[in-house]
C-alpha cells in the first residue's frame, strides 16, 4: 500500500542499490540486515585504517588511559579502565578519520557490549553507538535499543543532539524501531524554536531513510522553515532550505523559493545544483495540485526559467559527476520534462563510457538503469555484454533492476532496425534462470527477505512470482514477530492468495502479538482485506490485532487510519473505537491539514478510502450513527466527460437489448445509491484522473453536528451553527459548488439524535430514502415479478456514450417506484483485477461491492472474465444463451 514521504535530502536515492530497502518495507519493521562484526588487525598492516605504527600505539596510549605502550603487540587494559565520555570522544575522532572498521573502533565494541548493563549515561552511549553501527551484530544492535529504551527517560527533553543520533542510529542498522522514533520525535518537537536548519535537514533526511512518516513533524517544521526564507543570502544555506522546504511548500512558498535560487544560480557548485534539481523532481511531484489552484502559466514559467537554468549547470559539470549522481540527474529531468537533444546526447556517451570500463555489480546496475531510462533507450551490443558478464554476481534487486531496463528497452526496440531485440530478449531468458537458480538457493528466510522486499515491477511478478512464493513457503516456518509483517506487506502486492502462507501469519500474531509493534498492524492485515481471506479463528484474529492498536489510535497519522479502517470494512469488521476515532471533528481537520502536502495522486486516493469508508459503515453498521457526507463528493466526481463506451461494451449493450427486448430495457453504466467503481464503470476514476475539485473537510461534520442540536445547543455554540448552517451538506440536492466537508457529517449525526435512532439493519432501505448519494454499475435492468422486462422510458443510452448524470434520479431507493414483485439487476463484468492472481476468488473490494449492492436491494450479477472470454463462450449465440441464463433462469449469481 505504497502513503506521503518526507522530503528527501539532496542525497535521496531512487535506484534500488541507493537504497534497497525503499517504499515496500512497511513500519516497523526491520529494513537490513545487521553486518557482522569484522575481525580486528593489527594497527599499521593493511585494512587498518591506514595508520602506522607510531599512529596506532598512539591511540591504544588513549585506549588504555594514558598509560603509554611501546611493545610491537600492546595489550589494552580492562574495559573497566575507561570513562564512558572519554571512550565517546576517542570514537567521535575514529569517525571523523572514517575510520569506522578500523582494530581500535573493534575494541570500542566490544568494551561497549561487555559493560552495556552498567552505561547510564545515553549521551554518550548515543555517541558510541553511532560510531560503532557498522561493527554491530543483530543481536548486539537489539541489546543496544533495548538499553536505549530503558534510559531514555532519564534526558532532559532538550537533549535534541542526543535524540538525532539515536535516529542516526537506527538508519545505519536499517532499523524502522518506532517506539523509539515515535519519542525521539517528541524530543523534536518540544524543541521546535531551538532547531537550527542543520539540525532539521538532518532529521528529515534521517526519516526518509527510515520511512517515518510524521505529518505533525512535517507541518510544524514547513512552518519553521518558510520563516527562514528570508533569512539565508548564502547558496550552501539557501540550497539546503530548498531541498528540504521546496517539496511541502505551497504556491506562495515555491514562488519564492524558485526566485530566489534563480538569483543564486550563478553561484551554485556542481552539487548544489544536484540538490536543487532533485528536489524540484519531488516538487513537480507533489506540488502539481496547488499549483492547478493557482496561476498556473505564471509558476509554470518560473518552474521552467530555474530548469533550465539549473539544467546547464548540470551540463558543465557532468564530468564531474559519479554514476549514482547521473542516475539522479536522469531521473529528475526525464520527471520535469526537460528537453535537450545536446544535454541527453552527451550525457548517453558519458554513461556508455562509464559502463564499458565498470566493474563493480552495483555501479553496472545504476548505469543501465540510468540509460534506459534516457529518451529513446537503446543499448548496444557491447552493454548487453557487460550485464551477462555479472549475471552470475547478482542478487534478486539487480537481477529486477535489469530485467525493468531490458523491458524498456524492448518497448522501444522499433526505433532500431537491428538484431539487438532479439539478443535482448535472449537476456530477458538469462535474468530469468540467474532468478529462480538464487531462489531455489535460499535456506534461510532471513536472508531472502533482505532481497525481496523491494522487489516490484512486470518481470518480477511474471517471472519469479510463483518461484518466490514457493520458497516461502519452503521456509514457512521461520516466519516470526520480526518478519511477520514484512512478508504480510509482500504477500498483499502480489495479489496471489497462498492460504499456508496467510494462515501461518495469523498464527504467529496470536502467538507473539506482545512482540509485535501496533503500527505493524496495518501491513498485517492488509493481505486479508486485499486477497478476501478470513483466516482460522476469524474473529480472534481480528481482535486481537485491534485490540493491540487501540492504545497507540491517537498516535497514527490520520492517512494510515483511513487506510486501516477501509481495509477492515472489506473484510466485514467495523471496531467501533476506530470508527468513531475517525469519524471525528478533530480527526479530519487534521486530515485536511495533511492532504495538503500529499502528492496529488496520493491525496486523491485517501478522499477516496475516505469515502469508501464512509459508504461502508452507513450501509453495514447504521447502529453506529455515522452517516453519510460524500454526497458532493461523489457528485463533482462525476461530473466531468464520464467518456463512451468502447468496442467491448457496445458489444454486450447491443446483447443486452436483444435479450431483454429492446435498447429501452438496459441502462448502461447505471447510477444506483452510492458509488462503486469498478469493472466496466471505472472508465474515469478519481486515482486514475487526479482528485475530484470537492473533498470532505471537518467544516462539514461540524456543521452537520451543531445543526442537529439545534434546539438544545449553548449560546455560542449556536452561533457557530448559524455560520456553518451555510455550508451544503450531505442532505441537500443540487450540483456542488463547494467542498463536502466533514461538517456534512457532523449535522447528520446531530440531525439523527434530534429525531431519534437510526434504523436498523432490516429497514435499511428507509434509513437510504434519505441519503442523496449515487453508485455505479455497469449495466443494469429492471424485471417484473413475471421476470419480464420493464423500459426505462427515457433514460435509455445512445450507442457508444454513456448517459449524462441525473442526480435527481438517482435518489430514489431502489423499489420504491417499482411496480410490486419488480426487482432490479444490476451486471458487473469483471476484469482479471476483480480476482486473485493464481485463482478465481473474488478479492476484497469486488466482493464488498457486491454485499453493499445485494444490502441495497439489488440482484447482483458477476460475470467474469474467464467465462465471458472462455471457448464455451466464443460465439454470439452462446454468450446470449450464457446472459438469459443469468438473467432470467436460476444460474448463480
Amino acid at each position: 500500500m505504497g502513503l506521503a514521504t518526507p522530503p528527501r535530502g539532496a542525497d535521496g536515492p531512487r535506484h534500488p542499490r541507493e537504497r534497497r530497502h525503499g517504499p515496500a518495507t512497511p513500519p516497523g519493521v526491520p529494513i537490513g540486515p545487521a553486518t557482522p562484526p569484522r575481525v580486528p588487525i593489527a594497527p599499521g598492516t593493511p585494512g587498518s585504517g591506514g595508520m602506522g605504527p607510531a599512529t596506532g600505539h598512539r591511540h591504544l596510549d588513549l585506549l588504555n588511559g594514558g598509560y603509554a605502550t611501546r611493545s610491537p603487540a600492546p595489550s589494552l587494559l580492562p574495559a573497566q579502565s575507561f570513562d564512558i565520555n572519554v571512550l565517546a570522544k576517542f570514537s567521535t575522532c575514529l569517525a571523523d578519520q572514517h575510520l569506522y572498521f578500523s582494530p581500535l573502533m573493534g575494541k570500542i565494541a566490544d568494551i561497549v557490549s561487555r559493560n552495556l548493563e552498567t552505561i547510564q549515561d545515553l549521551r554518550s552511549l548515543s555517541v558510541l553507538m553511532v560510531s560503532i553501527s557498522s561493527l554491530t551484530s543483530q543481536r548486539f544492535q537489539e541489546q543496544l535499543v533495548k538499553k536505549t529504551e530503558l534510559l531514555f527517560g532519564t534526558i532532559d527533553s532538550s537533549q535534541v543532539n542526543t535524540a538525532r543520533r539515536i535516529v542516526q542510529f537506527l538508519r545505519n542498522i536499517k532499523y524502522s524501531y518506532y517506539p523509539l522514533l515515535e519519542r525521539c520525535n517528541k524530543v523534536f518537537l518540544s524543541n521546535m524554536n531551538d532547531l537550527d536548519l542543520d539540525v532539521i535537514s538532518k532529521v528529515f533526511s534521517l526519516y526518509h531513510s527510515l520511512q517515518f512518516h510524521n505529518f505533525e513533524f512535517i507541518l510544524i517544521t514547513k512552518k519553521r522553515l518558510t520563516e527562514m526564507i528570508p533569512l539565508f543570502d548564502q547558496p550552501a544555506t539557501f540550497v539546503k532550505l530548498f531541498v528540504v522546504l521546496g517539496p511541502v511548500a505551497g504556491p506562495e512558498e515555491k514562488k519564492q523559493l524558485e526566485s530566489t535560487i534563480l538569483l543564486m544560480s550563478e553561484e551554485l557548485t556542481s552539487q548544489q545544483a544536484l540538490a536543487v534539481i532533485g528536489a524540484m523532481e519531488e516538487m513537480e511531484s507533489r506540488n502539481l495540485r496547488l499549483i492547478k489552484k493557482c496561476s498556473f502559466l505564471k509558476f509554470m514559467v518560473l518552474s521552467l526559467v530555474v530548469i533550465h537554468k539549473i539544467a546547464s549547470i548540470l551540463h558543465k559539470n557532468l564530468e564531474n559527476y559519479k554514476p549514482i549522481e547521473l542516475l539522479k540527474i536522469t531521473q529528475a529531468l526525464i520527471v520535469l520534462h526537460f528537453q535537450s537533444k545536446e544535454f541527453f546526447v552527451k550525457l548517453r556517451e558519458l554513461l556508455l563510457s562509464y559502463l564499458k570500463i565498470s566493474v563493480k555489480t552495483s555501479e553496472i546496475s545504476i548505469l543501465v538503469c540510468a540509460i534506459s531510462k534516457l529518451p529513446s533507450p537503446h543499448l548496444d551490443e557491447v552493454g548487453i555484454s557487460r550485464i551477462e558478464a555479472i549475471l552470475p554476481q547478482c542478487d534478486l534487486g539487480d537481477l529486477n533492476s535489469f530485467a525493468t531496463s531490458v523491458l524498456r528497452w524492448i518497448q522501444y526496440g522499433h526505433v532500431y532496425l537491428d538484431n539487438t531485440t532479439g539478443k535482448q530478449l535472449k537476456l530477458l531468458q538469462k535474468l530469468d534462470h540467474y532468478g529462480h537458480q538464487r531462489l531455489q538457493k535460499y535456506n534461510n528466510l532471513n536472508s531472502l527477505w533482505e532481497e525481496l522486499k523491494s522487489l516490484k515491477g512486470d518481470w518480477f511478478s511474471e517471472s519469479l512470482l510463483e518461484e518466490t512464493l514457493a520458497t516461502l513457503q519452503r521456509l514457512v516456518d521461520e516466519i516470526n514477530y520480526t518478519n511477520v509483517a514484512g512478508i504480510a506487506y509482500f504477500i498483499s502486492r502480489t495479489n496471489y492468495l497462498n492460504t499456508l502462507l496467510l494462515d501461518k501469519i495469523a498464527s504467529v500474531v496470536l502467538q507473539q502479538i506482545e512482540k509485535i509493534h501496533p503500527f505493524a498492524i496495518f501491513a498485517i492485515i492488509l493481505p486479508f482485506s486485499t486477497l478476501n481471506y478470513d483466516p482460522p479463528q476469524r474473529d480472534e484474529f481480528f481482535g486481537t490485532c485491534i485490540q493491540h492498536l487501540n492504545s497507540y489510535l491517537s498516535l497514527l497519522d490520520p492517512l494510515r487510519l483511513v487506510f486501516l479502517g477501509f481495509f477492515l470494512a472489506t473484510l466485514e469488521y467495523f471496531p467501533e473505537d476506530l470508527l468513531k476515532t475517525i469519524f471525528n471533528i478533530k480527526f479530519l481537520s487534521r486530515l485536511d491539514s495533511q492532504l495538503e502536502i500529499l502528492y496529488s495522486t496520493l491525496n486523491s486516493k485517501v478522499q477516496f478510502r475516505l469515502m469508501e469508508l464512509n459508504r461502508a459503515v452507513c450501509l453495514e453498521c447504521p447502529e453506529y450513527q455515522i452517516p453519510w457526507f460524500h454526497d458532493r463528493f461523489c457528485q463533482q466526481l462525476y461530473n466531468k466527460d464520464i467518456g463512451s463506451l468502447n468496442g467491448a461494451q457496445q458489444q454486450i449493450y447491443k446483447m443486452l437489448a436483444e435479450v431483454l427486448g429492446g435498447i429501452n430495457c438496459v441502462k448502461a453504466s447505471a447510477l444506483t445509491p452510492y458509488y462503486h467503481l469498478i469493472g466496466l464503470g471505472r472508465l474515469r476514476t478519481a486515482s486514475r484522473t487526479g482528485p475530484p475539485r470537492s473533498k470532505a473537510k471537518a467544516g462539514d461534520l461540524a456543521a452537520c453536528l451543531l445543526r442537529r442540536k439545534a434546539f438544545r445547543k449553548p449560546p455560542q455554540r449556536r452561533r457557530l451553527s448559524e455560520g456553518l448552517g451555510r455550508l451544503r451538506t450531505a442532505s441537500r440536492t443540487g450540483p456542488p459548488r463547494s467542498k463536502a466537508k466533514a461538517g456534512d457529517l457532523a449535522a447528520c449525526l446531530l440531525r439523527r439524535k434530534a429525531f431519534g435512532k437510526p434504523p436498523q439493519r432490516r429497514r435499511l432501505s428507509e434509513g437510504l430514502g434519505r441519503l442523496r448519494t449515487a453508485s455505479r454499475t455497469d449495466f443494469e435492468c429492471i424485471l417484473d415479478k413475471r421476470k419480464k422486462p420493464l423500459p426505462y422510458g427515457s433514460h435509455n443510452t445512445t450507442l457508444g456514450k454513456l448517459p449524462q448524470m441525473h442526480w435527481e434520479s438517482t435518489t430514489q431507493i431502489v423499489g420504491s417506484n417499482l411496480p410490486p414483485g419488480a426487482e432490479k439487476i444490476a451486471l458487473e463484468f469483471l476484469d482479471l483485477r476483480a480476482f486473485c492472481r493464481n485463482i478465481p476468488h473474488l478479492k476484497g473490494k469486488s466482493a464488498m461491492k457486491k454485499r453493499h449492492l445485494e444490502i441495497l436491494g439489488y440482484r447482483v450479477i458477476q460475470i467474469p472474465h474467464f467465462e465471458w472470454n472462455s471457448m464455451a463462450l466464443s460465439t454470439k449465440d452462446a454468450r446470449m444463451d450464457y446472459l438469459r441464463e443469468r438473467i432470467f433462469g436460476d444460474g448463480k449469481s
